[in-house]
């Protein structure tokens, strides 16, 4: 048996004492009704808080679940693998095929961050293919990790968190700034 990486004794030993998910949480949860006891709120209100800030999530959870169950979806769509196969075969060298990958993952960025967030591993998994195919080597983590990058394109993007908030009437902001129509970013303050 080979002797094993320091990478490779570094992740088991994290995978033995870092909780998981779940754990992490209920920890946190038993941590914050700890500190509310101890600067005075009663149980009570804490539970109705919790209780509360929990239904208030539901419909910001059912958001997202459905921008990335969507954006999946969008993703195994049979137009979506053609043409991802068809941009897949371009590149010639490893340059190319992690500045395609990432340029491909910043436009879906740029149109809807959900597209970028659910479908740059899926674009890195077809390039990183064919260029094994093509007989280029690619580090697959560092195409991955450039996709990751692009998605970062997302906040100039038709979805931004910014421009959008500050268009909605009634936004935290709206006594101060007003409401900003979407047509005026870009345009001169008159």
């Amino acid at each position: 048996m080979a002797e094993m990486g320091l990478a490779q004794r570094f992740a088991q030993t994290v995978e033995r004492y870092v909780p998981d998910a779940i754990t992490s949480a209920v920890f946190m949860v038993i941590i914050l009704f700890i500190f509310t006891a101890l600067i005075g709120v009663p149980a009570s209100q804490t539970i109705d808080a919790y209780y509360k800030g929990l239904w208030m999530l539901l419909a910001f959870t059912m958001q997202m679940t459905l921008i990335i169950t969507l954006s999946a979806v969008f993703g195994s769509s049979p137009i979506f693998r053609r043409c991802i196969k068809a941009l897949a075969v371009i590149p010639k060298t490893q340059f190319q095929v992690i500045a395609l990958a990432a340029l491909v993952t910043a436009v879906l960025a740029y149109i809807y961050w959900g597209l970028a967030v659910t479908l740059g591993p899926v674009i890195t998994i077809y390039f990183c293919g064919e260029a094994e195919r093509k007989g280029i080597k690619v580090d697959f983590m560092l195409c991955l990790a450039a996709v990751f990058a692009a998605h970062s394109v997302w906040q100039y993007g038709l979805s931004s968190s910014g421009p959008l908030l500050v268009a909605t009437p009634g936004h935290f902001l709206e006594k101060t700034t007003g409401v900003m129509p979407l047509r005026r970013y870009g345009a001169p303050l008159p």
